[in-house]
């Protein structure tokens, strides 16, 4: 329930324009964060995967109902 305050954090009640500043701060460093660990496959690459993925997809499929119909 209760936090240990930063010992950078200054102990001082905030007006609404710098508590807004704060957290308008501290969401473009969270996205700066977010844009860093970007996929590091190319364009063409995540297409393959797409592509590769929906044909294992289209093969799971197919054996799944070829399970089905033989336990029937």
């Amino acid at each position: 329930m209760f936090m240990k305050f930063p010992s950078k954090e200054p102990l001082a009640v905030l007006t609404m324009s710098e508590t807004i500043s704060r957290l308008a701060n501290q969401l473009s460093k969270s996205s700066a964060k977010r844009l860093g660990c970007s996929s590091v496959l190319t364009e063409n690459e995540l297409q393959s995967m797409r592509a590769e993925m929906i044909r294992d997809g289209a093969y799971m499929k197919e054996w799944l109902s070829l399970k089905l119909s033989k336990s029937s």
